[in-house]
C-alpha cells in the first residue's frame, strides 16, 4: 500500500518532466494565460476585467434505484428427497440508458484563479419489466395488496419512471502545484426537485387484478464541497477527476394506493343456468399518505479527458471535454411500505454515465 501511495504522489513531479519536454507545453507565454478556458487557467492567468462562459453537456446515463422488486418465482417441481430444489428469479425493473442535458454558465473574476458558477441538470428515465408464470415455475406477487389476494399470479407487471432536476452553485479557485499539476477546490449549494412513480400490475385468479401505485415527490437543498483535480500533459489537453458531498435537507411527500378489481357472482334465477360472474370496477383497498423530512447525503465523481481550441490572439476560445459520471443518492427511496411487504428496506439512488460538454469563453 505504502509503494501504490508513494507512485501516485510522485506522478505530478513525473508528468511535469514529461510536459516540459514537450513541444507543445508553453505556460510561460502570456497568450496561453490571457485565452485558456475558464477550467484551465491558474493563478498566473489573471485579467483586470471579469471573463463569461458558458458549457452545455449531453448526458448519457442510466438510472437505477434500489427496493423496487415486484415479483419472484420459484420451481413447480417439488425436490426429491434428499435433493434441492431449483433456484426461482427475483423479478424488478429493468433499468435504461436515456439522454439528458446540463446546460452552465459562470464567470471569472478579476481574482487570480477565483470563479463562480451555476449549472441545472436534467433527466427523464423509466424502467418497466413483464413476467407471466411458465410451464415450469410458479409467479409469486412480493408486494402485499390490502384485499385478498390470490398466493399464485398469472402475470406481474413493474414500471418506474424518474424526473430528475438538479441546481448547483459553486464558487472555488485553482492552485498550481506545479506546471502540469493543479487542484480545485470548491464549495456551494445544491437544490434539487424529483419526482417518482412506480406502479405495479399483477393479474391473478380471484381477483382478476390488482394493482400498487406510488408517487414520491422530494424537493431538497443543502451545502456542496469538492475537490477538482486536473494533470496537464500539454498547454491544451488535461486529465481531470473530480469529487464532490453534499447533504440536502430533503423533503418527501408519498402516496400509496393499493387497488382491486373483483368478481362478483350474479344470483342465480331458477330454472336458468348461473350467469357468468361480472368484472366490477376497479376500487381502492388502501390508500396512504406520508410527510418526512430527512438530511439526504449525496456522493458524486467524475473522471476524464479535456481539449482545449486555443490559444487565439482574440475571444472566444473553446474547449470540449468527455468524461465518466456517477452519482449516489443515499436513502432516495422513500416509497411506502408496510409490514406485510417483503420490500422491506429504502434504497439508493444511482445515476452513472457518459457526459460530453462543450464551453466556450467571452
Amino acid at each position: 500500500m505504502k509503494r501504490y501511495l508513494l507512485s501516485f504522489l510522485v506522478l505530478p513531479f513525473l508528468l511535469e518532466g514529461i510536459s516540459e519536454r514537450s513541444p507543445y507545453y508553453n505556460y510561460t507565454d502570456p497568450d496561453v494565460c490571457s485565452n485558456a478556458i475558464p477550467e484551465l487557467r491558474s493563478d498566473y492567468c489573471c485579467k483586470d476585467s471579469i471573463s463569461l462562459y458558458f458549457s452545455a453537456d449531453y448526458l448519457y446515463w442510466i438510472a437505477s434505484e434500489d427496493g423496487l422488486k415486484f415479483a419472484y418465482s420459484n420451481a413447480i417441481e417439488f425436490p426429491r428427497q434428499n435433493a434441492d430444489c431449483k433456484c426461482g428469479k427475483i423479478f424488478e425493473p429493468e433499468f435504461e440508458w436515456s439522454s439528458g442535458f446540463k446546460v452552465g454558465a459562470g464567470m471569472i473574476l478579476p481574482f487570480c484563479g477565483w470563479g463562480v458558477s451555476i449549472n441545472y441538470t436534467n433527466l427523464t428515465t423509466e424502467a418497466k419489466d413483464s413476467v407471466k408464470a411458465g410451464d415450469n415455475y410458479l409467479l409469486h406477487k412480493y408486494w402485499k395488496i390490502k384485499t385478498i389476494l390470490p398466493q399464485i399470479l398469472l402475470r406481474a407487471d413493474g414500471k418506474w419512471n424518474l424526473k430528475f432536476n438538479v441546481i448547483d452553485v459553486e464558487i472555488g479557485n485553482e492552485y498550481n502545484i506545479n506546471y502540469s499539476y493543479t487542484l480545485r477546490p470548491y464549495f456551494g449549494i445544491k437544490g434539487s426537485w424529483q419526482d417518482q412513480n412506480y406502479r405495479v400490475d399483477y393479474l391473478g385468479i380471484n381477483p382478476p387484478s390488482y394493482t400498487l401505485e406510488q408517487q414520491q415527490c422530494f424537493s431538497g437543498i443543502g451545502p456542496r464541497a469538492g475537490l477538482l483535480t486536473k494533470v496537464h500533459l500539454n498547454s491544451c489537453l488535461n486529465i481531470f477527476g473530480n469529487f464532490s458531498l453534499s447533504g440536502l435537507w430533503g423533503d418527501f411527500n408519498i402516496n400509496r394506493k393499493d387497488k382491486a378489481r373483483l368478481l362478483i357472482n350474479p344470483p342465480v334465477i331458477p330454472p336458468g343456468p348461473p350467469l357468468p360472474p361480472i368484472v366490477a370496477p376497479r376500487i381502492t383497498v388502501l390508500c396512504l399518505d406520508h410527510h418526512t423530512r430527512q438530511v439526504v447525503p449525496v456522493f458524486e465523481y467524475s473522471i476524464g479527458a479535456e481539449w482545449d481550441f486555443g490559444p487565439f490572439k482574440c475571444f472566444p476560445a473553446f474547449g470540449i471535454k468527455a468524461a465518466w459520471e456517477q452519482q449516489v443518492w443515499l436513502k432516495q427511496n422513500q416509497f411506502i411500505y408496510i409490514s406485510e411487504d417483503n420490500n422491506d428496506s429504502h434504497g439508493h439512488l444511482n445515476l452513472q454515465g457518459v457526459t460530453v460538454t462543450g464551453l466556450i469563453e467571452f
